[in-house]
Formats: structure tokens, sequence, C-alpha cells
């Protein structure tokens, strides 16, 4: 079956359409040439990704958890597509990339602290299927900090600010995906995270946090992720 890219990606709907209207299977639907279509280009990615993040209850609404989940990781990981190098693209003005990088926060707030299991993924707990995006967005997401390089400053405040944010949402899956981002962003930003995680642990305004989570948080202060 061979669609036109067209029509695929004339509107936000029919986009949305296309990444997350497929049946779950292994290997995915991505990986079949004849369902594969051309990407959309940048300056049309970087609009959809942002009406998609700021409003995720909407535009996911019909489809369900294994499906999101499938879609998420192929909109987030450079094994599966290139919709996250967008982001980076300095064709586009910085003013709508830097929306469309905060609008993340959005997906985990409005979206994966009402859908995901309060599970920890990185002790294998049982979730859902989409506590598997929750927990590796920061780590497929083809990006790390680049400090030494004054021209990507702003992009990485941007990404580190989100994860900053993402760590105050009340949800114990959120709470773990942030610290995995901040975990791989250690090496780079070691005082930002460490600082970042310290608040954390030491903030009397949050409710107890759950010791095997607060163990992962001083490990990922380090950096020692899984």
């Amino acid at each position: 079956m061979t669609h036109g890219a067209v029509s695929l990606f004339s509107s936000f709907e029919s986009w949305v359409d296309y990444v997350f209207n497929h049946p779950v299977t292994n290997p995915q639907w991505h990986f079949d040439s004849r369902l594969h279509v051309k990407e959309p280009p940048p300056e049309m990615i970087v609009p959809y990704l942002t009406s998609l993040f700021q409003n995720p209850e909407e535009s996911l609404s019909s489809f369900t958890k294994d499906q999101v989940a499938q879609g998420l990781n192929y909109l987030v990981s450079p094994s599966c597509s290139n919709y996250m190098f967008a982001l980076r693209d300095d064709s586009i003005p910085w003013e709508k990339r830097e929306l469309c990088i905060a609008a993340i926060y959005n997906l985990y707030e409005r979206y994966f602290s009402k859908h995901c299991a309060e599970t920890l993924s990185h002790l294998g707990e049982k979730g859902n299927p989409l506590n598997g995006p929750c927990y590796m967005w920061w780590d497929e997401f083809p990006w790390f900090g680049h400090p030494k390089e004054s021209q990507y400053a702003k992009l990485d405040d941007a990404i580190l600010s989100v994860i900053e944010n993402t760590l105050l949402i009340d949800h114990v899956a959120c709470q773990e995906g942030a610290l995995h981002g901040l975990g791989h962003w250690a090496r780079d930003y070691p005082q930002r995270v460490a600082q970042t995680i310290d608040g954390f642990l030491n903030s009397s305004t949050k409710k107890t946090i759950p010791f095997k989570l607060a163990q992962y948080a001083a490990l990922a202060r380090w950096g020692y992720i899984l």
C-alpha cells in the first residue's frame, strides 16, 4: 500500500493519523517501505509537533496506549525517523523551535501523568505501554549538551528547562523520565544537573519521594543511569 505524502500531510489531523493509526507490530509499521513515505519538511514538522505536544489528550484520544507508544517512539527515535532533528534546524526561526521544545512539558503533564502507571521502568516494574516512551524520551531524543559551543546555548537551555520542569510533576513515572534525561546531561552540565536533583531531593513542598526513586536520583546526579 502506497500513500501520497501530499494528502497525508495536508492537515495536522491527517498527519496524526499517519503517525499513530497503525496496528502494533514487530517490526513496526515504519520499517515497511510500502507504508512509510518521505517525511514532511521541517517547516511543517515543527508546528505539527508543537500542536501534538501542546494538546496531546485531544490529539491522541482515538488511539490505544500501544498505538500512542509506537507513534511517539517513531517520532523521537533517530533510528525510526528524523523528526526531532527539525528542532535544531536553523532554517526554522528559533522562536518556533523553542515553543515546540517547551511544549514537550505538556506531553508529560497533560498525557503521561494521566495515562502512565506509577511504576519505575529502570527497575523493570510492570507499567503500561506508555511508560516506555515516558522513561526513554530523553534517552532517544537525538541531542545532548554542547556547553562549549555558544551557538547551541539556547537549545541546550530550552531542553534542560523542560526536563527540570518535568521533574516537578507529581507523578513517579514522569519524575523518573526527567531524572533519566538529567542523567544523560550530567556529563556536559554537571553543576546545573546536580543543583536540580539536589533541589528535588531536598524539597519540603513535595510529598515523600519513594526510596527507590531517590536512589535513582542520586545516581542520575552523577550520570549513572540506565
